[in-house]
């Protein structure tokens, strides 16, 4: 896992993919289209989302296999919880058409909390279990988000 600004996180990045990244973030906005955009064929693409955080946590952790998630905000507050995909329990397996597995949360496997904003993005990597959508302090909220789906191979 990797936390920090978007600039701090494209210095672990190839420059191709970084500066395609890079570009990317700074284009969108609370106007752009949800939905896929590649970058780099199916290696490096970003997928923007619309939603309300919840205080809900029946949302289940997920892990990804051929991806790394880049997650960073284009408005919101979001917490995101992180947890060693090693001590996980599996409750739906792996699937490779969506590259996800689901776990179920557990105190003794949790790593950290991250809060999400315009300034503050994170790396997941695949040991990087990872609970998103949550409220950042007690209210839910609407979020845009940017998640960069991207080959490890592409980070230093």
């Amino acid at each position: 896992m990797i936390v920090g600004t978007i600039e701090h996180i494209l210095k672990h990045v190839d420059d191709k993919a970084g500066s395609l990244i890079r570009d990317f973030v700074a284009r969108a906005s609370s106007e752009t289209e949800d939905g896929t955009y590649p970058l780099i064929g199916d290696e490096v693409f970003a997928k923007v989302l619309s939603y309300n955080t919840t205080a809900d946590n029946n949302n289940q952790v997920e892990a990804h296999n051929q991806y790394v998630d880049i997650q960073t905000l284009i408005s919101g507050n979001e917490k995101v919880e992180v947890y060693k995909r090693g001590l996980l329990n599996t409750t739906d397996p792996y699937s490779g058409e969506i590259d996800c597995e689901f776990f179920t949360p557990s105190v003794n496997a949790k790593i950290a909390d991250v809060i999400l904003n315009k300034e503050n993005s994170a790396v997941f990597f695949p040991n990087d279990a990872h609970l998103p959508n949550l409220n950042y302090q007690t209210e839910n909220g609407p979020i845009k988000k940017i998640v960069i789906k991207i080959y490890e191979k592409y980070f230093s």
